[in-house]
């Protein structure tokens, strides 16, 4: 059974959790993987979601989940090309015209 478009309830709750926690969106996204985040979680003495859910339920759609950090990662690679579009036409912007700051 679905549940808001997630495989089941413990898959969204920790999807939920990550997403909407900034520190442990931050975090996951410096993990890289599901798998890894889990790992890390655990070594820092958390093993379930504040409801209870954990982390390493036999229940979780655990591909879902690598695909949501694989999507995560995605994320944090276009903000970054767009950071550094960004700082190239402020660096642009502020050479006088017709002079090159190299």
């Amino acid at each position: 059974m679905s549940y808001n478009g997630w495989k089941n309830r413990a898959t969204w709750n920790v999807a939920l959790w990550i997403g909407n926690d900034e520190g442990m969106y931050n975090f996951a996204k410096e993990c890289g993987t599901y798998a890894n985040f889990v790992e890390q979680m655990r070594e820092v003495g958390y093993t379930e979601t504040p409801d209870n859910v954990a982390y390493n339920d036999s229940g979780l759609d655990i591909p879902r989940l690598e695909e949501y950090f694989a999507d995560l990662r995605a994320e944090d690679d276009e903000c970054t090309e767009a950071e550094d579009e960004a700082e190239r036409l402020a660096h642009t912007e502020e050479c006088e015209e017709g002079h090159d700051y190299y």
